[in-house]
């Protein structure tokens, strides 16, 4: 089948047939979702396409007005509607067959202006914004946010495609951007992760990574919104300048610093080992064999 603004043409044994858009109205965006064919018109009802005939799906009465910019299905299997700017709707069937949209994810609404279009990523639904690439997983939830502070080139996302070795392709309105999000490898830049300044040594600690800069002792851990990593300061008043390099052995990080020697525990406790006045600064840690 194909979909243009004012038809449906479905094409078998060499001939078309055809589903004309309402009266002075156009199609939206369609999906074929779990077998089915779901078509909205513009800025009315949300329509299913049964043997090629066109059938208003219950409930969908509260997208009037409304701009509908692609369907999926959630972990329940509940057909969930995006719209461009009103958020996001649950399709819920009670026990007595009432069928009625739910609006949810307030808070992803929240945090995303415009959504551009959806589309099916396997196992995870993408969303083309004006902000960049949101995947979220089945619940909802916000996997990766691709923008211009991770690496591409443009926040404005145009369509999206997973090719069979799962790497996403992003149309952007300057090019093309080609995005592995299984990489381990992941872009830290200065400033939006809040770096601050030259790194001179990483290591693991506790299941995070820390960071020794020449402003202090930085470890990476989620933001408050939950999009972006970022480094908070560790121990500022023990380490409050240039650190060096620093150590795991067991449970402590240890630390050269322009302050001495010392570690962190787990809990990101300093202890001070030797001060600067007895060993100047320390710029290099070996562990003895």
């Amino acid at each position: 089948f194909f979909r243009t603004k004012h038809h449906i043409l479905f094409y078998q044994d060499r001939k078309f047939k055809v589903i004309e858009a309402p009266s002075g109205k156009r199609f939206g965006v369609s999906r074929e979702l779990n077998g089915k064919l779901y078509v909205p018109v513009e800025r009315g009802l949300l329509q299913e396409v049964r043997n090629q005939e066109l059938h208003v799906v219950p409930g969908s009465e509260i997208f009037v007005g409304k701009s509908i910019s692609g369907m999926s299905y959630n972990s329940r299997n509940n057909l969930i509607v995006f719209t461009r700017s009103s958020g996001a709707y649950e399709l819920r069937i009670s026990a007595n067959n009432e069928h009625r949209f739910h609006q949810i994810s307030a808070d992803l609404t929240n945090k995303i202006s415009v959504i551009y279009r959806t589309f099916e990523l396997g196992k995870n639904i993408g969303l083309a914004t004006y902000d960049g690439i949101y995947v979220l997983d089945r619940n909802l939830e916000i996997a990766h946010l691709v923008n211009e502070d991770s690496g591409l080139l443009v926040n404005n996302v145009g369509s999206l495609f997973v090719d069979r070795q799962g790497i996403l392709w992003a149309g952007l309105n300057n090019g093309i951007s080609k995005i592995n999000l299984d990489d381990r490898f992941q872009y830290l830049p200065l400033k939006e992760s809040r770096l601050g300044s030259t790194p001179f040594d990483v290591e693991i600690f506790n299941d995070k990574l820390y960071v020794a800069t020449n402003i202090g002792l930085r470890k990476l851990a989620a933001s408050p919104d939950k999009l972006n990593d970022q480094f908070v300061q560790i121990a500022k008043k023990s380490v409050p300048s240039q650190t060096w390099a620093l150590l795991t052995i067991q449970d402590k990080l240890f630390i050269a610093s322009n302050n001495g020697f010392g570690y962190i525990d787990k809990n990101d406790r300093y202890s001070n080992i030797l001060s600067s006045e007895i060993s100047n600064r320390v710029y290099k840690i070996v562990e003895s064999t």
